[in-house]
């Protein structure tokens, strides 16, 4: 005999290539709706993690004011969104929430606080203007990652540059349009003598030039496949896996 179970369900909006549930079905659950925050909610949530997290002491006034500035900015990118690219049967994966700005946030604080606070004399960028490429980076990674067409990519470049146009004067915006990518894998591999055994540095840090990436993946790679206990690994390093 089985007894006091209870179920739990949840689905999205009947809309995409989503159909609805028969009402014999629905009449056996209490059904709320759970709605995205408004913006000023979600400029609240993000800015204060921003503010808790970039702080003028560790990164400088600099990075610290221009941090407070991205809830707005991916908030406002993330309503563009949403409303260019709706569901459809095809494209039934084109669903917009608070999921990419948690992901791109997410991506933003792994940023290497050395790169950021010394950019200018790394990559002859001001501080305030790399963190505002890292940003870039992240967003083009999380919310251009589920476009299928060409065309739809560049309708997505369209609006990062109408939302950075919205915020930031011609200077800036000229700065941002050259693409900088970002990974944690550059560095190379270190041994540690007190543990001994090697470390791998998770240093997310701005990509030169993306001939390193390729390099320094392919020594990855190679040193797989140098392991008799692993399956051989060949892998075609195109531009766009390196990129994201």
């Amino acid at each position: 005999k089985i007894s006091k179970i209870s179920f739990v369900a949840a689905m999205n909006h009947p809309k995409g290539g989503k159909n609805d549930i028969p009402n014999r079905l629905k009449r056996h659950f209490f059904i709320f709706n759970m709605v995205l925050p408004n913006e000023q909610s979600v400029n609240d949530i993000y800015g204060k993690i921003t503010q808790a997290f970039f702080t003028k002491k560790a990164f400088g006034e600099v990075i610290s004011q221009q941090a407070q500035k991205l809830p707005k900015l991916t908030s406002d990118l993330l309503k563009r969104m949403a409303s260019k690219f709706q569901p459809t049967p095809v494209k039934f994966h084109y669903y917009y929430n608070m999921r990419e700005l948690s992901r791109t946030f997410q991506g933003i604080f792994k940023g290497d606080k050395e790169c950021l606070v010394n950019s200018e004399k790394k990559y002859q960028i001001a501080p305030d203007v790399f963190l505002l490429c890292l940003w870039k980076h992240e967003v083009t990674r999380v919310f251009c990652d589920k476009l299928r067409d060409t065309e739809d990519k560049k309708e997505f470049s369209n609006i990062v540059d109408i939302v950075l146009g919205e915020n930031y004067e011609k200077e800036i915006t000229d700065q941002l349009k050259t693409d900088y990518y970002f990974a944690d894998y550059l560095r190379p591999v270190v041994q540690n003598e007190e543990v001994g055994c090697l470390e791998y540095p998770k240093n997310y840090e701005n990509v030169v030039t993306l001939d390193r990436a390729r390099e320094a993946t392919t020594n990855f790679m190679n040193e797989l496949n140098e392991k008799k206990d692993r399956k051989h690994v060949e892998i075609v390093l195109f531009d766009d896996c390196l990129k994201d």
